[in-house]
């Protein structure tokens, strides 16, 4: 019985050294009980519940020194994205992912993603794009749960319906629908395909307006008018085939960036005036469009800790949980949520920090959040944004200024400190 009863504490404790002193206080505990259950006959599930309150008594005590940390759901996950200078072989980064988050876990992929000024896998003739089928096939054989972002078009205002002012997109909506319609949906009964559209569409960089517009310039207002018109007419347009698939689709809106400036330059897509919190943005909509979030499955947020403040300060955990203000703020309190972009760089943080500050926040924050679906920190790789210098990549190609954001070396696929630590945790923690 002892043998049975001490190795109940590997469930329970996930440090070697814990677990060997729980066992022994296990034993010393339970000798005087023995004979006297054996003697009685009562059936051994009947000890452990009557001894389960210890256990979990050695828990609290344990765990207040953060030794420990349960998980009956799997909530890790990792962006991969294929349109930045540099990124590695999708088969590659899938690999990584499965590894990283293991079974049950999740991925971002950025599907139908490249796009210019001239020329965008999403335009309003789009019904299907091979390339998408075969990332989402390659995630699925791996066990991963996926949440496709879908791309759009570089300027996506110039593809509104005719005479609408740019608040109306049921022609672009139409393409959307054929798009998902054509997609894989995954194996088994239980698992579900997560989709959103577009991305932080209050960044100036996102929301681009051409040059020789109506206007140099436009407002965050108009903005949310715009944008809310297309998410609407989107989301119109996907909500038969969620229908068809019975279950199988859930959608959602593209995140919204938790800090964005106004008004932005036609052109360059520059912003010109102060920043304020997405929190107004997101309001700015809702009261265009007040159903906007009643009907999506899910919510898509970027929880950056604020200001790429160190974990533990005040600034960084608002961010962190930046997700339950937007809940509240869409209407819905307990959504479910995918957090699709989180992190810290490395921009006057080491490697050890990064790694720490990421185990800390799952530990302490989201891995106990039921509302919590999925993290899924930017970015596994892509040279671009490995380093944060003017120095060249092995192609001879800058690396971004935003640099510092990957978890491997994506010229060597060498794992970072972040991704070894967070796998630990992950391994340690999971029990499904």
């Amino acid at each position: 019985m002892y043998r049975e009863l001490s190795s109940s504490a590997f469930f329970f404790f996930d440090d070697e050294f814990v677990r060997s002193c729980a066992s022994s206080l296990i034993l010393i505990l339970v000798q005087g009980f023995v004979v006297d259950f054996e003697s009685s006959k009562i059936p051994l599930h009947g000890i452990l519940s009557m001894l389960l309150p210890l256990f979990v008594l050695l828990g609290l005590v344990l765990c207040g020194n953060d030794l420990c940390v349960l998980a009956e759901r799997n909530i890790f996950g990792i962006g991969v994205y294929t349109d930045t200078p540099g990124s590695p072989q999708i088969s590659d980064q899938i690999n990584l992912a499965s590894s990283l988050t293991g079974r049950g876990g999740w991925v971002v992929l950025y599907l139908c993603a490249w796009k210019d000024p001239n020329h965008s896998c999403v335009n309003r003739s789009t019904t299907h794009d091979p390339r998408s089928n075969e990332m989402l096939e390659m995630a699925y054989s791996k066990g991963l749960n996926v949440i496709a972002r879908i791309g759009n078009p570089y300027y996506v205002r110039e593809h509104s319906d005719e005479g609408s002012n740019y608040t109306s997109y049921k022609g672009l909506a139409k393409a959307y629908a054929s798009l998902v319609d054509s997609f894989p949906m995954p194996p088994g009964d239980r698992n579900k395909l997560y989709v959103q559209v577009g991305n932080e569409f209050n960044a100036c960089n996102e929301w681009r307006c051409k040059a020789g517009s109506s206007s140099s310039s436009i407002s965050a207002l108009d903005i949310a008018k715009e944008v809310g018109g297309f998410y609407s007419d989107v989301l119109e347009s996907l909500i038969p085939i969620r229908d068809k698939h019975r279950g199988k689709l859930m959608l959602g809106h593209g995140a919204i960036a938790s800090w964005f400036k106004s008004p932005c330059q036609c052109g360059t897509g520059q912003p010109q005036g102060k920043g304020q919190l997405g929190l107004n943005f997101l309001k700015m909509m809702i009261h265009m469009y007040p159903k906007l979030y009643t009907n999506v499955d899910f919510l898509s947020s970027h929880s950056y800790p604020f200001s790429q403040q160190p974990y533990g300060t005040p600034k960084a955990m608002r961010g962190l949980s930046y997700y339950r203000n937007e809940s509240i703020v869409i209407g819905r309190p307990i959504i479910p949520v995918h957090v699709t972009e989180t992190g810290w760089r490395r921009l006057n943080v080491s490697f050890v920090e990064q790694a720490q500050w990421m185990v800390n926040a799952f530990k302490n924050l989201w891995i106990s959040d039921n509302q919590v679906l999925s993290i899924c920190p930017f970015l596994l790789a892509g040279e671009f944004w490995d380093l944060n210098s003017n120095q060249k990549t092995s192609n001879n190609r800058n690396h971004s200024s935003h640099g510092g954001w990957t978890w491997i070396n994506s010229s060597t696929l060498e794992a970072f400190p972040v991704f070894s630590y967070v796998k630990r945790l992950r391994e340690r923690s999971v029990r499904l």
